[in-house]
């Protein structure tokens, strides 16, 4: 499958989901709040797990413990190249520095993501549980999507479509196999446009040559992360 096809096949898993959400709501029927705040200042503020989700036994969801290892790298991620990729884009300014926060949103919409799966047996792709747990990162997605398409006369086209070729690849937890290669699939698309950025700007503003490094080291990252602890799909609690 090109990178293109992955692309769009999630998009279309992603919408999906939040046309199930949409269906509930016009029908009046009760939608699980996750309690996902994407905007949270703290990374140790946890979201809440859905009371619609299957715990396994003696499995306290409140409970306080020592964070699983998958929820701690995920939060080196975070901590590390996100935030060089960020404070790089605030330097920079402008579509590029609006389009990072959406960035920042989806990787913290899909921490939470990672954490209820830690604490919850995984539940039916096709439930409106799942819908509900995917729709932040749809709504992240769209918005980084949106920065790409909606400013194509922009001087700093080349850098939406760096993020927006790559960004694809936080769509990994839709997967239940071979997550790593399609993370690195979509890293290399997004490589060819940091690449422009990397010639236009080396004799002008080393910035902009950092940024684009920063974001491709952000997909390799985690590449490397899900290659580590989900090889073949989010991994949710078995016991």
């Amino acid at each position: 499958m090109s990178d293109f096809q992955s692309l769009t096949t999630l998009i279309k898993r992603l919408e999906a989901a939040t046309s199930r959400l949409e269906d509930l709501a016009t029908s009046g029927a009760s939608v699980v709040t996750v309690g996902t705040n994407i905007n949270r200042s703290s990374l140790g503020t946890q979201p809440v797990v859905p009371s619609s989700l299957v715990l396994p036994p003696n499995n306290d969801a409140t409970a306080e413990t020592e964070p699983p290892l998958a929820l701690s790298a995920y939060d080196e991620l975070i901590e590390g190249p996100l935030k060089t990729f960020v404070e790089l884009s605030k330097s920079i300014g402008g579509l590029v520095e609006d389009q990072s926060h959406a960035v920042e949103n989806i990787f913290i919409a899909q921490r939470d993501f990672i954490y209820i799966a830690t604490k919850s047996v995984k539940p039916d792709t096709t439930s409106e549980t799942f819908a509900e747990l995917i729709k932040p990162t749809l709504q992240a997605l769209e918005k980084v999507c949106e920065y790409r398409e909606n400013n194509r006369p922009s001087p700093f086209f080349n850098h939406l479509s760096t993020v927006g070729e790559g960004i694809g690849a936080l769509g990994w937890v839709t997967l239940e196999s071979k997550t790593a290669p399609y993370v690195g699939d979509l890293k290399e698309s997004s490589q060819f446009y940091a690449n422009r950025v990397i010639k236009e700007f080396k004799d002008k503003d080393r910035t902009h040559v950092d940024w684009a490094n920063s974001f491709v080291v952000l997909l390799t990252e985690l590449q490397n992360y899900v290659k580590n602890y989900h090889t073949n799909g989010l991994v949710w609690n078995p016991q």
